[in-house]
């Protein structure tokens, strides 16, 4: 069996822990053109402190074979793509009252053994109190980052059951969500 792990790291959820109860001064990320979606990464200012939420795609398995698949990561660091993007500041100057991670297990099955499990971070919820901010991983192999505003965001996700769809005879796909409250 394989088994992947392409969720955040516990230094970026530790990191991520530090945004409780802070100001969120402000997002940035690409103009929107046709989706509200911004292209491999999104930054946010709390309390005066910057953060990356890239979606990088890296070459490694998928059920099979060698994709590009993208993968979530939380960071400091402003990597030079970043100033070549079109970017706008959003100013949004309201307290992070909790952050929901958004975590998924997507199993195979062949002739009902499972070949592979992975676990994948699909997202965060920031809670603002009155409302809410999503940022969402879309597809595998897309490096774009949805962004999501308004109440009860966990519902504008990819369902989980997409992924159990449309496989080869013999396989089975299973898809599990949870949610951890930070």
């Amino acid at each position: 069996m394989t088994e992947i792990d392409i969720r955040l790291s516990e230094q970026e959820v530790a990191a991520l822990r530090t945004w409780k109860h802070q100001q969120l001064l402000s997002i940035q990320h690409e103009k929107f053109l046709y989706t509200a979606a911004s292209e491999q990464a999104v930054g946010f200012n709390v309390a005066g402190s910057f953060f990356y939420l890239y979606n990088f795609t890296e070459p490694m398995d998928y059920f099979g074979t060698t994709e590009d698949v993208a993968r979530l990561t939380l960071e400091t660091v402003r990597y030079p793509c970043v100033d070549k993007k079109d970017w706008m500041t959003f100013p949004i100057e309201e307290t992070i009252e909790s952050i929901q991670l958004v975590q998924e297990q997507q199993e195979l099955y062949e002739a009902g053994e499972k070949i592979y499990d992975v676990h994948m971070t699909r997202g965060l919820i920031l809670d603002l109190g009155d409302r809410e901010l999503a940022f969402e991983k879309h597809i595998w192999f897309t490096e774009e980052i949805l962004i999501h505003q308004g109440h009860s965001l966990i519902t504008a996700f990819r369902d989980p059951k997409e992924f159990e769809e449309d496989w080869v005879e013999g396989c089975q796909a299973k898809c599990t969500r949870s949610v951890l409250t930070l």
